[in-house]
């Protein structure tokens, strides 16, 4: 019987230490980004305005390597048509923040789907030249 105690108490131990020193609370900050999978879209139509006064926006994002998924974000004021957006997701909480940024600052993978997406072809052209010579 101590024996099944000492090696419980010796487990307990060795899981209170294991939580003290990876236990980090800024991970669970929302506005925290680190360790988040980033994914961008473009605002193509408006959000629909919730009860409490912020809007919903479900769009196609992409990832820095091209790959799709529809991601489901709010915002407390309206966002304008066109804006890029850099989405930070997790698989447990999803959106956990956002931020406008320019197209400047979309990767190549990603900029190349959203505007096949919105059938922008002259700039579909250019994105495929970019991709073909290896550029991001």
């Amino acid at each position: 019987m101590k024996k099944i105690i000492w090696i419980a108490g010796l487990l307990l131990a060795s899981a209170v230490c294991l939580i003290i020193v990876f236990y980090n609370p800024d991970k669970l900050d929302p506005e925290n980004r680190a360790g988040k999978n980033v994914y961008f879209t473009i605002i193509e139509s408006s959000g629909e305005q919730l009860a409490n006064g912020r809007y919903e926006y479900k769009h196609d994002a992409f990832n820095a390597k091209g790959k799709k998924k529809e991601l489901t974000f709010t915002s407390g004021k309206e966002l304008e048509k066109g804006n890029y957006v850099k989405l930070y997701y997790t698989w447990l909480r999803g959106v956990t923040y956002y931020e406008v940024v320019s197209p400047e600052d979309v990767p190549g993978k990603s900029a190349l789907q959203l505007n096949k997406q919105l059938n922008n072809q002259p700039l579909i052209r250019e994105l495929d030249r970019i991709a073909a010579s290896g550029v991001n």
